[in-house]
């Protein structure tokens, strides 16, 4: 899983953390369980990019021209209630993102546009029964790789220690865009999304492996309800002087009214992903592969091979991919395909390949850069082009003290002709490269 941000201080289980005093008895607690753990995290930011596709045909009325750019503020405070040693509460917040240019809180309308943004991320209890665990109430829920269940969402879950290994049970509902409103007698269950399955994670050899089957019912288009089962595992572990992982998911379902003459589609797609990395001081270095399976060159028929993607991956890109700085939800993987009940679907599908490397500068000072490059799997969903572009970028960090910290970062982007066909707005031939810069000081608590 990427990193937008740097993680959140642990809020592990405050367990009875005793040693042997002078006389053998045993010295008391020094994280009493019923506490409130406090952490924070800041970042301001700046970006540019010379623009937001790779056509520079002017359009007919464009008073603000076609770069992006914004200064922008975010704040994120992280609340542990540690009610007992085995029962925790959890509440995280995040005001922002806000862009200096325009939210203004002096507003005399307190829910007007320019307002600051107040969003409510983490809700949920957690606790230990013995050899059993549980997680409820609203939070980020992820299979065992990743790139299809990674949300925001309600989530119920319970797992419990066997000799084999842990095993879970899962159920949730991920958000859809159908408005049931706020009181009871506006909300059923008729337009919803649930998610469900089982789950087991286990040593393997030299490795360990976590696998789940997930289940997928989305009802929230008229019509055309979808289900989907998906087998998914990560196998991870040391291979030489490596860190490494290898993803792999499968997704067999079914959507209806979604074919030629309002006939059902089969779903058969997959994903797989490998990452290896290696930090051995002073440098550092990480590969990823990400591929996408995509649809056949005939729209509408009834198969349907393009993934149900969450727009999450280990990728270190930062355009063709998520920013690991700060998720701008403009990386390119996810504009290539509508967005279908939190699932991008992109008939064209993709294939990344990338690497990233840094040096230890100094004591608090670390450089490198990333490379990456991405196609399609089919190029007769993207006017039969082959390449999405080349990725190059340049990056430093500055850590000031423990707890500030800045970063910067240049890059550019050289698109193919898959790209400008998926992504250009006008002109679907034009292939004009993307420049940005970015830059972060980030504050943690």
């Amino acid at each position: 899983m990427k990193a937008a941000s740097p993680a959140v201080p642990s809020a592990a289980p405050a367990e009875a953390a005793s040693s042997a005093g002078p006389e053998g008895q045993a010295a008391p607690s020094a994280r009493p369980a019923d506490r409130l753990e406090v952490s924070a995290f800041l970042q301001n930011l700046v970006l540019f990019r010379s623009d937001s596709d790779f056509d520079r045909t002017p359009p007919a009325y464009a008073p603000s021209g076609q770069s992006v750019g914004a200064f922008a503020t975010l704040f994120r405070p992280r609340l542990t209630f540690h009610a007992l040693p085995t029962l925790h509460l959890e509440y995280e917040a995040e005001l922002g993102l806000n862009f200096w240019s325009k939210h203004n809180p002096d507003q005399p309308d307190a829910v007007a546009p320019d307002a600051f943004v107040l969003k409510h991320r983490v809700v949920y209890a957690r606790g230990e029964l013995g050899k059993n665990s549980f997680k409820v109430g609203y939070a980020r829920f992820q299979d065992p790789t990743g790139l299809f269940l990674h949300h925001w969402i309600g989530i119920a879950e319970g797992q419990r220690e066997h000799s084999f290994g842990r095993i879970g049970l899962f159920l949730g509902q991920i958000p859809d865009p159908v408005h049931e409103g706020i009181s009871l007698g506006t909300n059923n269950f008729q337009r919803d999304i649930f998610v469900g399955g089982v789950s087991l994670e286990r040593p393997a050899g030299r490795f360990r492996l976590g696998s789940a089957i997930s289940a997928l019912v989305d009802n929230h288009l008229v019509g055309q309800s979808r289900w989907v089962v998906s087998p998914s595992m990560r196998l991870e572990g040391e291979l030489g002087a490596f860190s490494t992982s290898l993803d792999a998911v499968a997704q067999l379902g079914r959507q209806e009214g979604v074919a030629l003459a309002g006939s059902a589609m089969n779903i058969g797609a997959w994903a797989i992903q490998v990452h290896a990395e290696r930090e051995r001081e002073p440098l550092a270095l990480a590969f990823n592969l990400l591929a996408l399976s995509a649809d056949d060159a005939i729209d509408g028929n009834r198969l349907g091979g393009a993934f149900l993607y969450s727009g999450k991956s280990r990728s270190a890109t930062v355009m063709l991919t998520e920013d690991e700085l700060r998720d701008w939800l403009d990386n390119l993987d996810e504009r290539f395909g509508p967005r279908q009940g939190g699932f991008v679907v992109n008939r064209a599908g993709l294939l990344v390949l990338d690497g990233k490397a840094s040096w230890a500068v100094a004591e608090r000072v670390r450089a490198g850069g990333i490379i990456g490059a991405a196609s399609v799997m089919q190029p007769a969903n993207a006017l039969g082009g082959f390449l999405v572009g080349v990725e190059a970028d340049l990056f430093a960090t500055v850590r000031l003290n423990e707890r500030l910290c800045a970063h910067a970062l240049a890059g550019v982007l050289i698109p193919g002709p898959a790209g400008a066909a998926l992504i250009n707005s006008i002109d679907l031939s034009r292939q004009g490269p993307i420049a940005m810069g970015e830059a972060a000081l980030e504050v943690s608590y």
